[in-house]
């Protein structure tokens, strides 16, 4: 949260410590609480709020507590400025400003709260998630404290934990955003089987979908031969998204006298991708912030034969529209790597390999329709750079990596990487992610690797984000050999690896979303590099380090195998998808007529 020094105290609302939770969201977010000084520019905020404060109760104290640390010398932690500012909340603030546990008190939980959802907003998930837990032992009851804290341990790979959470706050109080949430780590998590979590994404659709599927008479599809078939796609991710890399061969595919387009993008952006898919449609509907209701009469005024789900369960989906039946033939694809749940959702589009006959078809609400040899047509990048030389050409030791998300992570898959990492003399391993912002969260990245076995940590290279698409990309030139988590396998970072040509080594599993990594590398030819078990894989990997002219040779001719595999044979891959659009269309016809 940014706010305007100049506007504070008069937009602020002298109410359940709002002020002080805005005050303190201000410093944070213009880096105050980093030191024990404070600019005139915040201490003139401070003052304005002293007296409105004044009303409230604990508030004032607050706000002295604040004022207080301007005299602090040195530098204050961030969890030492939380502590005095809980305490002085309460009015008992200590002279030295530091106290060793927080008050057991609502005020004192409301304050810790605030202060969790603050820096939680600033990406600042260490603190956050010690704060958000100060407020949990103050006894709140406040449901973002506990939906927030799972999401810091999801975003921070600590699955299991966020799962616990989730479920501690579903049991109090039910809700179908934590519920979702709870989904999403579930897919994540090494500890489940594909049936719990398949049973989970069965009970969220049982108790808030399953009202909602009888709230209208469902729409009929009659015309068997109806050409073009209107098709409808309903996605949050019409922008530079990973999504969007795989939704742009569709949708610029699709011939116009076989399918007509509608685009529903439920929430707004701005950039070239959104352009380039807007372009692409016949009709654009901006439909973020609509109710249900509203989009559910778009829809069907739109005569949408086919509706498309792009978004499964993650953020700005509309399953809430899918399930009242919005179009007489309902399909998720793409976006999600697992099963809605949704007893209205009729089919979901996968692979043979990605969920091959028999048990994939039981974790699924859904019937699976199969497209072969894969169910994805991936776009290269247009600013890739060239593919490098192997980087142990010129350094002498080998480079593993991955640029997957730290959620990722898996202890099973931390375990594996540092076995790898024993197993091969001197070399390296360079993970690059999103949560590895801050020194704390790549320390408990190397201490996992420690527990797991790994003893020279310095042969961890643990890197942030990097500022553009084009950097990323040319990061990949740091890497030999590209290593797929699991259980969640990579999608986006495979295709990426392979096509600046890192080869990937991949692990096969029971379930979608850790059968990515087998689909993909099997289409590009590169079969050999899926391992049946966790020692396997050890062995491909250390194999491919172990020679490294044939793995230079092998980077070189990378990028034209996958020119020439099935993800960029993208007009192929659109008249089969349209194939099964007229297929699944007639079905409907025939079932109803």
């Amino acid at each position: 949260m940014t706010v305007n020094p100049a506007s504070f105290a008069r937009e602020t609302q002298p109410k359940a410590l709002d002020p002080v939770a805005d005050a303190l969201s201000f410093l944070l977010s213009a880096g105050q609480l980093s030191s024990g000084s404070m600019s005139p520019r915040v201490l003139s905020v401070l003052d304005q709020l002293r007296g409105q404060a004044s009303s409230v109760a604990g508030a004032r104290g607050v706000v002295t507590g604040l004022l207080s640390l301007t005299g602090k010398e040195g530098s204050a932690t961030p969890r030492e400025i939380l502590a005095t500012l809980a305490q002085a909340g309460d009015g008992s603030a200590n002279q030295q400003g530091r106290v060793s546990s927080a008050p057991n008190t609502p005020s004192a939980a409301v304050l810790w709260g605030h202060f969790g959802l603050a820096l939680f907003d600033e990406d600042r998930l260490d603190d956050a998630i010690w704060a958000l837990r100060q407020s949990l032992d103050c006894q709140t009851e406040d449901a973002r404290i506990w939906r927030v804290l799972g999401n810091a341990l999801r975003l921070r790979g600590e699955i299991d934990e966020a799962i616990s959470v989730y479920q501690a706050l579903l049991s109090r109080r039910p809700d179908q955003a934590t519920h979702r949430r709870l989904l999403l780590a579930m897919n994540s998590s090494a500890s489940l089987s594909p049936e719990e979590v398949a049973e989970e994404h069965r009970r969220w659709a049982d108790l808030y979908a399953a009202p909602a599927e009888n709230a209208a008479a469902n729409p009929r599809a009659a015309n068997p031969d109806k050409s073009p078939l209107t098709v409808g796609y309903v996605s949050p991710d019409f922008r530079s998204h990973p999504v969007a890399y795989f939704f742009l061969p569709v949708v610029e595919g699709h011939r116009r006298d076989h399918v007509r387009v509608v685009a529903y993008a439920t929430t707004k952006a701005s950039d070239s991708v959104r352009r380039r898919i807007r372009a692409a449609a016949d009709q654009w509907r901006e439909v973020a912030g609509w109710s249900r209701d509203r989009l559910l009469r778009q829809i069907r005024a739109d005569g949408v034969d086919i509706l498309v789900d792009l978004a499964g369960h993650f953020t700005g989906n509309r399953l809430d529209v899918f399930a009242c039946r919005a179009a007489p033939v309902q399909v998720t694809y793409l976006g999600y790597p697992n099963t809605t749940g949704l007893r209205a959702m009729d089919y979901r589009l996968v692979d043979p390999v990605s969920d091959p006959p028999g048990r994939a078809d039981a974790l699924a609400t859904e019937e699976l329709i199969r497209l072969a040899p894969g169910f994805l047509a991936f776009e290269p990048p247009s600013d890739a750079p060239a593919v490098a030389e192997s980087p142990a050409v010129a350094r002498g030791y080998i480079t593993f990596g991955s640029f997957n998300r730290i959620a990722k992570l898996s202890p099973p898959t931390i375990e594996t990487w540092a076995a790898l990492l024993e197993s091969v003399a001197n070399a390296r391993l360079l993970l690059k992610s999103n949560g590895l912002t801050t020194e704390g969260s790549r320390e408990r990245l190397r201490m996992a690797f420690s527990n797991a076995g790994l003893h020279d940590l310095s042969r961890l290279d643990l890197r942030n984000y990097v500022p553009s698409r084009r950097a990323h990309l040319a990061l990949y030139g740091e890497l030999d050999i590209a290593l797929d988590p699991f259980p969640y396998n990579g999608t986006t970072t495979t295709c990426q690896a392979l096509w600046m040509g890192v080869p990937v080594v991949a692990l096969e599993g029971a379930a979608h979303v850790s059968r990515m990594g087998m689909s993909l590398l099997q289409q590009v030819g590169l079969s050999a590099h899926i391992a049946k078990d966790r020692e396997a894989y050890v062995r491909i990997a250390a194999n491919l380090a172990s020679q490294v002219e044939q793995l230079n040779a092998l980077r070189h001719c990378l990028r034209p195998m996958m020119a020439s595999s099935p993800l960029l044979d993208h007009v192929g891959f659109v008249r089969q998808l349209e194939h099964a659009y007229r297929t699944l269309w007639r079905r409907a016809c025939g079932s109803r007529s």
